[in-house]
């Protein structure tokens, strides 16, 4: 399985479109809704409190049951939710492939 290769100018922009994913929760502090960042340079995803960005982590429990639509970049079709590396990610068996969660999402100092 390989990783797909994300433009960085891409990804930049993307990562500034206002679009937000919902976390699976509520934040615990503020009682208020969440956004899924990426947290780190090393792809590990949280979910912040989008009135204050304290952050807290995702169980694997919760990252399957975020119904995400990610196509693959090759055939098109909807990809599967896993884990690689320790890292959350969509793979595709077709075309032996995946796409980092957290390559299509912003840092936190992007959303507060």
């Amino acid at each position: 399985m390989k990783k797909f290769p994300i433009d960085p100018k891409i990804s930049e922009m993307w990562k500034q479109y206002p679009l937000r994913i919902p976390g699976p929760s509520l934040s615990p502090c503020c009682q208020t809704l969440t956004a899924l960042v990426q947290s780190s340079g090393g792809g590990f995803v949280t979910q912040n409190c989008s009135k204050c960005g304290r952050s807290q982590t995702i169980s694997e429990h919760e990252f399957h049951k975020l119904r995400l639509w990610v196509a693959c970049p090759e055939c098109k079709q909807q990809m599967k939710p896993t884990i690689i590396i320790h890292n959350y990610a969509y793979e595709c068996q077709k075309c032996q492939l995946y796409v980092e969660l957290a390559s299509l999402l912003p840092f936190p100092s992007d959303i507060i």
